[in-house]
């Protein structure tokens, strides 16, 4: 007999494979942040957002209805007074935008344009020129123990997409998408790029 939670991840998961386009991915995305549904897929199942996160909700959520499903985030992070490990996070967010959205992904350029430590990194798909925006090659994101542990922003490729995303009916979206991260490249300041993401939500919605 199932239970009410596996019921519930059951048919979560099929509200994600019918899912066929990134506006579709980004309010279900909105509804995993919020803790409406349970599950996303390239996540354990059954497991909300990251705890650190939490406070960046009502902006993430903004921006996945606006439009831009984000796969990743993190806020910045400076090790605690006394703190016997070296951690080091720059805030950042990735994701994707539909192809066929260039206002919403011209917003956020100028939404992190001009403001210092702000890049914004876009990879289009081979069958997509884009040549209005700066292309960042990945940076790291997470420092520990002095060495560098996690980046944000590499290039997804399709066999990757296909690991992550088979659960859903929206591999074609996001493969002829815009992948788009922006980082704070000043380590552990964790105000500047959520504000400046917020107006950019703010203003698509």
């Amino acid at each position: 007999m199932l239970t009410s939670r596996t019921r519930a991840h059951r048919e979560c998961m099929n509200r994600w494979a019918q899912s066929q386009t990134i506006t579709e991915l980004g309010e279900l995305g909105a509804l995993w942040l919020e803790g409406e549904i349970p599950s996303q897929p390239g996540y354990e199942k059954l497991c909300g957002p990251d705890e650190e996160t939490h406070h960046l909700i009502p902006v993430l959520a903004r921006l996945n209805r606006a439009g831009y499903f984000t796969c990743g985030s993190q806020p910045g992070v400076s090790p605690e007074s006394g703190c016997e490990y070296d951690h080091w996070q720059r805030a950042a967010v990735d994701g994707f935008i539909d192809g066929d959205d260039p206002d919403l992904l011209a917003e956020i350029n100028t939404a992190v344009h001009g403001i210092d430590g702000l890049h914004l990194i876009v990879h289009a798909t081979p069958r997509r020129q884009l040549r209005k925006f700066d292309h960042f090659k990945s940076v790291a994101v997470t420092r520990f123990a002095g060495e560098d542990y996690t980046w944000f922003g590499a290039c997804l490729s399709r066999r990757y997409l296909r690991f992550m995303y088979s659960e859903t009916g929206a591999l074609d979206a996001l493969w002829g998408s815009w992948q788009v991260t922006v980082v704070d490249e000043v380590w552990g300041r964790n105000d500047v790029l959520w504000s400046a993401l917020e107006r950019a939500g703010q203003s698509s919605s």
